[in-house]
């Protein structure tokens, strides 16, 4: 009887203990406690129109006013994500023309707008890789070169890409500078064109024809390529002297010619 007892008591703990480990299983922690939504983080609220527009006036009175540069980039570094790509573009194109106003050097310009690369179009992206390809190493300082003839040309590829991609844009008129400058560079230095002749001499120098030559083999379609192939043609006429006559004259024609091309 004893033996009975204590066997009916152990099968009540183990059923005992099935059903506690069953129902264990079938509730979990995750099935009574609630999902914690995280609050909305207002940094990434959207803002009205009339939100977005204050944004802008703000800073445009900071132009007005004639601040310091210090404060309109830290009043653009606290609301510049709460704006529109549209809108940055037209602020970073503003403060280009501000910072040229107040200093002048390609190297403040560049390292300003670089900071609000992020938050730019596409187009002004392009825009700002021309800039600052020029801000960290001009090539001229109005009466030298500064950069070889290479650098020289493959920034002016840059640029004419950018035109062609971009034509009717909101950056074209900049572009269009840097693109007359690279070329009249490239063909006439910058107030000097011996620079690319023989030492003593006002024959062009073959190590520059055959840059011209490797660059036209290399870039069939491009509108610099028609314009070298013009000056060659002239230099050829004229022994490749640059004082001759037909070649002097293409320089003369060299601003019209450009612009044909953009």
């Amino acid at each position: 009887m004893m033996k009975r007892y204590v066997i009916m008591i152990i099968m009540a703990i183990l059923l005992s203990g099935c059903t506690k480990s069953t129902t264990t299983d079938e509730i979990s922690p995750e099935d009574i406690v609630p999902e914690v939504v995280e609050p909305e983080d207002e940094t990434q609220k959207e803002l009205t129109i009339e939100e977005k527009k204050d944004v802008l006036s703000g800073y445009y009175s900071l132009l007005n006013q004639n601040k310091e540069l210090e404060e309109i980039t830290t009043y653009l570094d606290n609301n510049i994500e709460k704006v529109d790509e549209d809108i940055v573009d037209d602020i970073v194109l503003s403060l280009e023309e501000y910072v040229r106003n107040i200093a002048p050097s390609m190297k403040t310009i560049s390292d300003t707008l670089m900071k609000y690369y992020d938050y730019v179009s596409e187009e002004v992206k392009s825009y700002l890789d021309i800039i600052n390809r020029e801000g960290q190493n001009v090539y001229t300082d109005g009466e030298m070169m500064k950069v070889d003839l290479n650098e020289l040309i493959e920034r002016a590829l840059m640029t004419e890409k950018h035109l062609n991609k971009y034509a009717g844009g909101k950056t074209i008129v900049r572009i269009n500078d840097f693109y007359e400058g690279y070329i009249t560079g490239i063909i006439i230095g910058t107030g000097n064109q011996y620079i690319y002749a023989e030492e003593g001499s006002s024959k062009i120098k073959d190590e520059v024809l055959n840059t011209y030559k490797h660059f036209i083999e290399s870039n069939e379609d491009s509108n610099i390529t028609e314009i070298l192939k013009q000056y060659l043609e002239k230099l050829s006429m004229d022994d490749y002297d640059m004082n001759g006559e037909n070649v002097l004259k293409f320089y003369d024609d060299l601003p019209s010619i450009i612009d044909n091309y953009k």
